[in-house]
Order: structure tokens, then C-alpha cells, then sequence
């Protein structure tokens, strides 16, 4: 797993896996990278810094952690 951000964008990616993936909006902040298989490969974050003080209420409105323990098996 690889975490990047781009400050200028203020936009943060969580790297699952490596591997060639399609975008899918779940929200107008979220984005999630799926392989041809439809396993995650990413998740891009928008306006971050605007959820820091938030981002446990996010990661667990989304499950975020059940997803990537998934991924992790």
C-alpha cells in the first residue's frame, strides 16, 4: 500500500495495488480505482485538507477500514 498527496491539488491516493484500473465517483470527494476484476486498486480523496478534522467520521461512513483489510487478504 502506497499513500501519496498532492498538496497543490489537495488531493490524497491510497494505492491498494498495482495495476492497470477504471475510475468510479462514489461521491463528489471520492473516487475508487477498480481493476478489470473489480478488485480495489485505489482510492482518491478530494479537498482534503477540508476533512482532516473529520476524516475518522469519513473513513467510517465508508467502511474504509473493512475495505482495506479486504484488500490486505
Amino acid at each position: 500500500m502506497q499513500i501519496t498527496y498532492d498538496k497543490q491539488g489537495d488531493v490524497m491516493y491510497i494505492q491498494l495495488r498495482q495495476a492497470e484500473a477504471y475510475a468510479r465517483s462514489v461521491h463528489d470527494q471520492i473516487n475508487i480505482y477498480f481493476t478489470e476484476d473489480d478488485q480495489i486498486a485505489g482510492i482518491e480523496l478530494f479537498d482534503v485538507s477540508k476533512y482532516a478534522d473529520h476524516i475518522d467520521a469519513i473513513a467510517k461512513k465508508y467502511d474504509i477500514k473493512k475495505v482495506l483489510q479486504s484488500e490486505q487478504q
